[in-house]
């Protein structure tokens, strides 16, 4: 089932909205799990996979954050035609290089800042947009059927595949290397992403159960 069908009918967007959120506060608290630890130095001079070093990976998942709150910000005012779709790997592949060529040198504090921020614009977006804008359809001039909520996932699978390779990344490096003082403002972020991934599951479960439901022993 294609991410456009398989919003097609559904019920529950509450539910969904719910599910979705538990979603991406566990994606995005894995991904920084994985930088615990890690010097400033080793996040900013080791590559992690090709050039791109843990610092890069950071700036490029902000800028993206960044692009799809641009495209709920056109849903919200209603200006669809502005939306592209980016189907064509060749360009997407160019730009994530461009992207790169005029981030490399950003600072780690800057990094981390960039992610923090794109990451909260694109909630605030996602908070204002309705049920009912999240699910519209939309064709873009190429085509493409596509729907705001399938975007919407499209970031926590992101978080995902470069969290899990900052995973291996740090599986391969020697435990002391994992055993460091890492930058301050990145543990904080660590943090936060953790509290925010537990908070996000009481959601999860219903108001009667949070009074009856055992979650630890009794």
């Amino acid at each position: 089932m294609s991410d456009y069908d398989k919003f097609d009918g559904i019920a529950d967007i509450t539910g969904w909205r719910h599910q979705f959120r538990a979603r991406m506060m566990a994606e995005r608290s894995f991904l920084l799990r994985q930088l615990y630890g890690v010097s400033g130095s080793m996040l900013v001079g080791t590559p992690v996979a090709g050039t791109w070093t843990a610092k890069d990976i950071l700036v490029h998942i902000g800028l993206w954050d960044a692009f799809h709150t641009k495209r709920l910000e056109s849903v919200y005012s209603g200006q669809l035609s502005e939306i592209d779709d980016l189907n064509d790997k060749s360009a997407l592949d160019a730009l994530n290089d461009q992207l790169y060529e005029q981030y490399k040198l950003v600072p780690l504090a800057q990094a981390i800042g960039l992610l923090l921020k794109e990451r909260s614009g694109f909630w605030t977006m996602m908070d204002r947009l309705s049920d009912e804008a999240l699910l519209q359809p939309i064709a873009t001039a190429s085509g493409w059927k596509t729907r705001p909520a399938a975007w919407a996932e499209w970031r926590y699978r992101h978080d995902q595949l470069h969290g899990q390779v900052l995973s291996d990344w740090r599986r391969q490096l020697p435990p002391e290397m994992a055993r460091q003082t890492g930058p301050h403002q990145l543990l904080r972020a660590q943090i936060r992403a953790t509290r925010h991934e537990f908070v996000s599951l009481v959601d999860l479960v219903s108001i009667p159960e949070r009074l009856t439901r055992p979650v630890c022993g009794h």
